[in-house]
């Protein structure tokens, strides 16, 4: 976040919430570097991600610090919420970004707003009206660079449920900017074991039991083989793997043997 930057650039937060039962040990967030990525190639737009499990490495988490840290304003705010677990907590964070940024786009995603986007336009199970402005509904890069080009344009979306818009060949999406962990870095190792990675997207058999039907795609779409041994040793040159365990966090891993 110390990076010069330009002040009429429009300026995004993408924020993970904190993973399930203390994170299960995990360090990466590439769902959100993904989008990151894409939205910058999208629009002239500067995007900060934080980690809201390994900032506990810096103390107790204040909201307002980490926005004046990344220069005191944003104007959109991406909360990932995994599952229905993470919704109640959400919805605060949702609240606490709204009371301190009450002009900025505020949009969630995930499985469980793509299951349930109402949960988020609507109202909150206390009778509240939801912070949200905005859900994206399924994989996100699209839906999130067209927030981002609006930024730009000055011309908000209309509706608040953005998607679902497949990433059809993840081979043509830019590569994730590892760099935008940097902060996390040198305390990464003291709180994870897996650093974590995605090398394809989907799955095509539809489970009834499984929250990946809930993004509305049912194809198996890999990078190429050596493009995803290339994003492995980019991970590695960032973190240098030598001490982790590679997490290949992928809803379906090497369905072709082929591949």
């Amino acid at each position: 976040m110390t990076e010069q930057r330009r002040k009429d650039r429009p300026r995004a937060l993408l924020v993970w919430p904190g993973g399930l039962f203390a994170g299960g040990a995990n360090f990466g967030v590439p769902q959100l570097l993904a989008m990151a990525s894409a939205m910058r190639a999208a629009a002239d737009v500067d995007v900060d991600v934080v980690d809201l499990d390994v900032e506990r490495a810096f103390g107790p988490i204040v909201l307002s610090r980490i926005i004046e840290r990344g220069g005191g304003d944003y104007d959109l705010v991406g909360i990932g919420c995994y599952s229905s677990y993470d919704y109640l907590k959400v919805l605060e964070l949702g609240r606490r970004f709204r009371a301190l940024l009450p002009k900025a786009w505020l949009v969630t995603g995930g499985y469980h707003p793509s299951a349930r986007p109402d949960d988020f336009t609507g109202l909150t199970p206390e009778g509240d009206r939801s912070p949200f402005d905005f859900v994206v509904v399924g994989d996100g890069e699209g839906p999130m660079s067209r927030l981002a080009s609006a930024l730009v344009t000055g011309k908000r979306p209309l509706l608040p449920v953005l998607g679902p818009e497949a990433v059809a060949d993840p081979g043509k999406m830019p590569p994730v900017d590892w760099e935008l962990l940097a902060r996390y870095r040198p305390v990464a190792r003291k709180v994870a074991s897996q650093a974590e990675i995605y090398l394809s997207r989907g799955c095509p058999y539809d489970c009834a039991f499984c929250m990946e039907r809930a993004k509305r795609d049912t194809s198996w779409r890999a990078l190429e083989p050596g493009q995803a041994i290339e994003e492995m040793h980019r991970l590695d040159a960032f973190l240098d793997l030598s001490s982790w365990t590679l997490f290949i966090a992928d809803a379906l891993f090497g369905m072709k043997t082929s591949w």
